[in-house]
């Protein structure tokens, strides 16, 4: 998503915000706080709100190491990894830094002259809730 400065004919890109692999439902602007809320879904969240696992994959330098060596190795990181839509229209590799929301969400972005510039918590994929046909 982008915000632009239209102010003197002007079309500047001002912001680029992230919906972490969410689509944009709507968008309103909250005024007390100096916020643009976006209300998203995910194209990668079954209709009861879980997520089928095999439209995912997760990733970690272990876990790279581990699949080189020909399995998972030693220690088990498969829960605490980041997970990335397989059909996700951008790479994990597109961004500087990881953001996943893997369901729906209202993502709530404040503009302030002291923004702290951070990148929200991922959250992830919740596989026991899928729905199985």
């Amino acid at each position: 998503m982008w915000a632009w400065d239209l102010r003197a004919g002007r079309a500047q890109a001002l912001y680029e915000l992230s919906t972490g692999n969410t689509r944009v439902k709507a968008l309103a602007w909250h005024p007390a706080t100096n916020s643009l809320l976006a209300s998203c879904d995910s194209a990668f969240c079954d209709p009861a709100g879980g997520n089928n696992e095999d439209d995912w994959q997760g990733w970690s330098d272990q876990q790279e190491e581990q699949a080189a060596r020909g399995g998972r190795g030693p220690y088990d990181v498969w829960d605490s990894i980041p997970w990335w839509p397989i059909a996700a229209k951008h790479s994990r590799k597109d961004f500087k830094a990881y953001f996943n929301e893997p369901e729906w969400a209202m993502i709530q972005y404040r503009f302030s002259d002291r923004a702290a510039r951070g990148v929200p918590e991922s959250a992830k994929p919740s596989f026991a809730y899928a729905y199985r046909s």
